[in-house]
């Protein structure tokens, strides 16, 4: 009842009961009503997004870490589990016929919210402070500093080797610039110009704006972990 990792694994064990269905159908099931196949096909999408809301509150619930305290951090793993897989499956599906105006208008639009979305997560963890710091932690006054001497002990451990990246500034922002390009402004061009009449290969270029999302957020998620900061590292 209190743990988002024990809900993840429940709710991806569920998730492969409609998957198991769709797939025997697919194979075994010719008599197998067309309403039964778009149950089971919602069903799939409604357990998959909610296996990657608890995958998000896993992150979210840690109080040690500010950075994944942030009210972002859910709609973002949503987003990109909607852009990529929805880049993706246009990009299938494109093959042989049109995907459909929801697709021409919103995964331009995704594409873009979610560019505005992270640049604003990005804004907020830099501007916000860490709720507490070394003096504060040991209960000194107001303005009082405290540094540290003597490491707490000799060995690296699972936070200094985990939660203990040092990027540099500079570093940091053009792997947050590489990130748009790949996430939000590559895919939402490339998808726009996909529904273009004169565009050629939709599905080629469909697929292209999910491979550039799918780099992007490889590199979105690395920013994740190594720009977050948990407040133990004070002492190292």
């Amino acid at each position: 009842r209190s743990s988002w990792l024990s809900r993840e694994g429940l709710l991806a064990v569920l998730a492969y009961l409609p998957w198991a269905f769709i797939v025997w159908a697919a194979l075994f099931g010719q008599g197998v009503p067309a309403w039964a196949m778009k149950m089971a096909l919602l069903a799939l999408v409604l357990l998959s997004l909610a296996v990657l809301a608890c995958t998000a509150m896993i992150y979210a619930s840690l109080k040690p870490i500010p950075a994944w305290r942030h009210w972002a951090v859910l709609p973002a793993y949503l987003g990109f589990a909607v852009l990529c897989g929805g880049l993706a499956a246009a990009a299938v599906y494109a093959v042989s016929e049109w995907p459909g105006k929801a697709a021409q208008y919103g995964l331009p639009v995704l594409a873009l919210a979610r560019g505005a979305l992270k640049w604003r997560y990005w804004r907020d963890i830099d501007r916000d402070p860490a709720p507490a710091d070394r003096a504060s932690a040991l209960g000194l006054p107001a303005g009082r500093e405290a540094r540290v001497f003597e490491r707490p002990h000799t060995e690296a451990n699972f936070i200094t080797r985990e939660m203990g990246f040092v990027l540099a500034r500079k570093h940091g922002r053009r792997l947050r610039v590489l990130a748009l390009l790949l996430f939000a402004l590559l895919p939402a061009v490339l998808a726009w110009l996909a529904f273009l009449p004169a565009s050629g290969p939709s599905a080629l270029l469909l697929g292209l704006a999910a491979a550039a999302a799918l780099l992007g957020a490889i590199v979105e998620r690395w920013l994740f972990f190594a720009q977050a900061r948990h407040l133990v590292t004070l002492y190292y």
